[in-house]
Order: C-alpha cells, then structure tokens, then sequence
C-alpha cells in the first residue's frame, strides 16, 4: 500500500490558535525514487546503511534518527519512508532538531517536537495531543510519502524513532 500524507505547519500553528492542515490519503506511487537524504547518527546501537538510507535498530532497544538535509523553507518537499520491517515500535515523520535534541530524543507527542505517524496507533503530534482518534497503520512493504509545506522560522527534518524496526529514506521529487 502506498499512502500520502500532506502535511503543512505554518506560524499559526505556533501561536494560541492552533490550525492542522493534514490529510490522509491512499494514492498509486507513480515517481521513480531517487535517494538523497541521509540519516544522522542519535544512538550508538543504530545500525545505518546503504549510504546513509536505511536505519534498523534490533529488539529492545529504542532510538532515533534525524535526517542531515534539512525541509526547505519555501515551496513543498515530498519524500518517502519505506518499511522494511516493523518489530516492536516504528514512527516516521518530521522533527525539529532544536526542541527534540532539547529533550533528550526521548518521546513522541504534544511538547516533544516532533510530527510522527505510529505505525499502528494515532498520530503523536508536537502541537496538540488530540488527533481526533484518527488511526493511521503502515506495515512492512508499505511506502508512506510525506508531503510537507514549512512557513516556518525553526528547521525541521526527517525523523525516525525505532525499536526493533527498519525503515529506508527516499526522495521522490
């Protein structure tokens, strides 16, 4: 199954009034992948390879990875995370570096900054903790496509955090 997911985070949502732009939708993945973005090293357990690409963390041990290559700041970026394997916990999304390394890479959800789907559960979101219970599954083979508009002061990346999954990056510009 191939799924998109729009996301767009502008300063409104920094502000009381908060506004969530994001959808969900199942769409056929016609774009050839090019891999571009690279994986930065969080956890000395993670084992990262194909240049960078492809992230796996073993059984009972839990970890996070960031991408190198940062969401540009104007216009919109698509890339892709494909699951090559789901063991005990898998979210993928975005983060902002800053707030995330500020919390000591621990935790998903409102206050953590972070923007990351679960790949069996409802979405952790850095902004508000109520998703309105919409579910959102992936499992392995599954390639969920990320779609994201910034207006936005603070940078934000590609982001993982694993336990006993494998997932690899992919640019489908």
């Amino acid at each position: 199954m191939i799924i998109l997911l729009p996301l767009h985070i502008n300063s409104q949502n920094f502000s009381g009034n908060q506004r969530y732009d994001h959808k969900i939708l199942l769409t056929t993945f016609r774009s050839k992948c090019i891999l571009i973005q690279h994986f930065h090293l969080k956890h000395n357990d993670i084992q990262i390879s194909d240049n960078g690409k492809i992230i796996e963390i073993g059984e009972g041990i839990w970890g996070n990875c960031m991408c190198k290559q940062v969401i540009p700041k104007t216009g919109k970026i698509r890339f892709a995370f494909e699951m090559l394997g789901i063991g005990k916990e898998c979210l993928i999304g975005i983060g902002f570096r800053e707030i995330v390394k500020q919390k000591g890479y621990i935790g998903a959800g409102q206050g953590k900054g972070s923007y990351l789907l679960f790949h069996n559960s409802e979405p952790y979101f850095h902004h508000t903790h109520n998703t309105q219970g919409k579910a959102f599954q992936f499992k392995i083979n599954d390639i969920v496509i990320i779609e994201a508009s910034v207006e936005q002061s603070q940078d934000l990346y590609p982001y993982v955090d694993l336990c006993n999954s494998k997932v690899r990056i992919k640019d489908i510009s």
